[in-house]
């Protein structure tokens, strides 16, 4: 791993881009192309660095006011949350 790993992390574990090309957008901060970032984050994922790729709402940076949670126990309530 080297720094242009760490930049890559950096920018996906605190500042993932919100666009229609987020990858692309994470190579140019780094100056580099969209297909070497994206080589390096497969191989990262690889090599267990990355252990998964799911993204998680910001609720205020997105201008949402409430979350909503969504239960699912077949047809049953659960105390406190349903």
């Amino acid at each position: 791993m080297d720094i242009i790993d760490k930049k890559i992390l950096n920018i996906i574990q605190k500042n993932f881009p919100l666009d229609a090309e987020p990858f692309k957008a994470v190579a140019e901060k780094i100056g580099i192309s969209e297909e070497e970032a994206l080589d390096r984050i497969r191989r990262m994922k690889q090599d267990g660095i990355i252990r998964r790729d799911r993204g998680g709402l910001r609720f205020p940076e997105a201008r949402f006011r409430q979350q909503a949670v969504r239960c699912k126990g077949a047809g049953r309530k659960i105390k406190g949350l349903c």
